[in-house]
């Protein structure tokens, strides 16, 4: 046990070393020191386990037979950036030097773009380590190897031979007159292909100029030279986004969040990274985003949750803004998610919108409460509750019945006799999250009114099937005789045509 504790350190020490050696160019000092770190680390464990050999599963890599790593995301996965490539068994021999390890290192921290040539297991074995061995599944390669055949051999049946080539060499000159070349269109398909091609590209410079961008940032001098990189990098947030590429502003907001968390970061040069993240949760940005979301166009969910993870609190009152603007019901949906997830990071904001002038927004914004579960909320919503609208009305009632608060019994005692049939039936079905003695009098009170036969069939069977969830002895005998002595579910008055 103590030997996979050793591994699990050791696993964790490396993914941190990814990290920094993605995120710093090797003259600096930090990189310089998360190497020597990690040899350090190899060495200890070394010392007691031998030789490392670690196990790679899709989502998971084991020492043995015991988990050592798991992660099921897609980003930053150790296990699945080998997995991919087909490797399924990684080795450390004791002896393994500096020089191998930050080699190691080196190629691990290249990202997917970098990556595109070349896969893992093929860099491994350009630098044919001493002291690193792996195995690798042969059916993976099998499959590259197949295809490259197949595509080898229908290349050699179209290719014209030797002799025809010299014949039609010798056949030109006899032509006595050139003929116009006749150029063939390019079909939709062909541009589509070449803007995926320009796109590809673009994207690769794009990752290349962030990776020069924080080079700048360790060699800035002064606060004038950080000012400079800092607005580089808002102006590259601010492009990416407004061409849907999420990506890249993870890529950038990951980076700044390695730097900010080194211990060496100087405070005044983290008050400078601070604000790179707190632009890119700006109303402006994400009132960019939410207009892409809005028009149809939609990010990816695991892109759009790695975004969202780096984002600061003042993000909150900007997805709020966003979310009073937006028209389309998913896009909606996925903001009220959104600020369900970064909505505790401060409350206040929150709260400060259920006075918003808009219905529509103050019962999301009670809907988004109720989805967080946030009970320090319930006075505000208790407050609310005199609301103008009555679909903000039904919201808070169901949101303060499904938090089970005790405040909702006088909420639901007014209610459950109003005029408004929707306030009735919101004040009923609250009470199946509060079944308590003086609930169950406030539902016989109503039944027992002489004008309750006379309401419509659904809200009649709405209210006895709340009651009878009370499983006792006198609800039993109770509903018994109200049956015996009324028609209770005859049809009402309004119902007759």
């Amino acid at each position: 046990m103590e030997d996979v504790g050793l591994i699990k350190g050791l696993i964790e020490a490396t993914v941190k070393a990814m990290k920094f050696v993605r995120a710093y160019p090797e003259n600096n000092p930090v990189y310089i020191r998360t190497i020597d770190n990690t040899f350090k680390k190899f060495t200890e464990v070394f010392k007691h386990t031998g030789d490392i050999t670690l196990h790679i599963k899709q989502y998971e890599i084991l020492f043995g037979d015991k988990q050592v790593y798991y992660n099921p995301e897609r980003f930053d996965n150790l296990a699945l950036l080998f997995f991919k490539d087909g490797l399924r068994e990684l080795t450390f021999k004791k002896g393994l030097n500096k020089g191998e390890l930050k080699a190691f290192l080196r190629i691990i921290a290249l990202d997917e773009r970098e990556l595109s040539d070349d896969d893992i297991v093929t860099l491994l074995w350009e630098r044919d380590f001493q002291h690193i061995k792996y195995a690798v599944d042969e059916s993976v390669l099998q499959e590259d190897e197949e295809y490259e055949t197949a595509a080898t051999k229908k290349l050699m049946e179209q290719t014209t031979s030797a002799n025809e080539i010299l014949r039609a060499y010798k056949d030109a000159f006899k032509t006595e007159e050139v003929k116009a070349v006749e150029f063939t269109p390019l079909t939709e398909s062909d541009l589509q292909n070449l803007m995926t091609e320009f796109e590809r590209d673009s994207e690769y410079r794009l990752h290349r100029l962030v990776n020069i961008i924080f080079e700048l940032y360790y060699q800035a001098k002064d606060r004038e030279d950080l000012e400079d990189v800092i607005s580089l990098m808002e102006s590259i947030i601010e492009s990416s986004v407004k061409n849907a590429d999420l990506e890249s502003v993870v890529d950038i907001l990951k980076k700044v969040k390695i730097v900010m968390g080194d211990e060496h970061t100087h405070p005044e040069a983290e008050a400078f990274l601070k604000r790179v993240i707190n632009y890119a949760g700006s109303p402006g940005i994400i009132r960019v985003i939410g207009g892409i979301m809005d028009s149809g166009v939609g990010f990816e969910e695991d892109v759009l949750n790695e975004f969202i993870k780096h984002l600061d609190k003042n993000a909150i009152q900007s997805f709020i803004d966003v979310l009073g603007e937006l028209q389309n019901i998913r896009s909606r949906k996925t903001v009220i998610n959104i600020l369900k997830t970064v909505g505790p990071g401060d409350m206040d904001v929150l709260l400060k919108s259920l006075h918003d002038r808009r219905w529509y927004l103050v019962r999301n914004i009670v809907y988004i409460i109720r989805l967080m579960g946030a009970k320090e909320a319930v006075g505000h919503l208790i407050k609310l509750i005199r609301h103008s609208d009555t679909r903000v009305k039904k919201e808070i009632i169901k949101t303060l019945g499904e938090m089970r608060s005790p405040q909702e019994v006088s909420v639901i005692k007014e209610y459950i006799g109003s005029p408004e049939n929707d306030l009735r039936l919101a004040a009923v079905r609250a009470i199946r999250h509060i079944r308590t003695e003086d609930t169950k009098q406030i539902l016989i009170q109503q039944i027992m009114r002489n004008d309750f036969i006379d309401r419509d069939y659904e809200e009649k069977k709405e209210f006895f099937g709340v009651l009878s969830l009370w499983r006792s002895k006198d609800v039993a005998e109770l509903l018994i005789n109200i049956f015996k002595r009324k028609a209770i579910f005859k049809r009402s008055k309004s119902a007759i045509h």
